[in-house]
């Protein structure tokens, strides 16, 4: 993928990460007021979908575990509400440096938000992802032989390649040749 066209919306994600930012802070500061966080829940799920539509699948589980865990927080199921909303704060902050480093020319790592994925699934009670979960290598992706001509039809190159493979081995049994004789 091109990752250029994450610069495209680099911006919209930057707002909705920061407002998400900001309304897990009113709740925190709030003492359980759960109306900041559907805002947080809303910034969120706008993320997810934008990172859905650039195909980043790591990026996509993460934030689906941070809206998990904002919903969670919202309707009360969360024993530690603190320990919660301090592990979402630093999905929302990692998330954001992941999609910073994509943006500067980095590789799209996906395994390397599985510590976040797994602090965020502890955070509700789940069990954690196996690192074979974001690994998804596509294998249907189209190879050609390498006897196959190439796909623009250059006979030509293929008929030179064979002449010159010809003329190597005709070369090299002549030196081989000449090796025995003098051996």
């Amino acid at each position: 993928m091109d990752y250029s066209v994450l610069g495209w919306v680099s911006g919209e994600l930057d707002t909705s990460l920061r407002q998400a930012a900001e309304a897990l802070e009113a709740f925190v500061q709030r003492d359980g007021d759960a109306g900041p966080l559907d805002e947080c829940c809303a910034r969120v799920r706008e993320v997810r979908g934008t990172l859905d539509i650039l195909e980043l699948p790591g990026a996509v589980t993460a934030a689906e575990e941070m809206e998990a865990v904002a919903n969670a927080l919202s309707a009360g199921e969360q024993p530690d509400a603190a320990a919660a909303s301090e592990v979402l704060m630093r999905g929302i902050l990692q998330l954001r440096q992941y999609l910073d480093r994509l943006q500067a020319g980095g590789v799209d790592r996906p395994f390397s938000l599985l510590s976040l994925i797994n602090e965020l699934r502890a955070a509700r009670g789940e069990a954690p992802l196996g690192g074979s979960t974001l690994f998804a290598p596509d294998l249907n992706a189209a190879r050609q032989r390498p006897d196959a001509p190439s796909r623009d039809g250059d006979d030509r190159r293929a008929a030179q390649v064979a002449r010159a493979r010809g003329t190597y081995q005709r070369g090299l049994v002549a030196v081989l040749r000449d090796k025995d004789a003098q051996g």
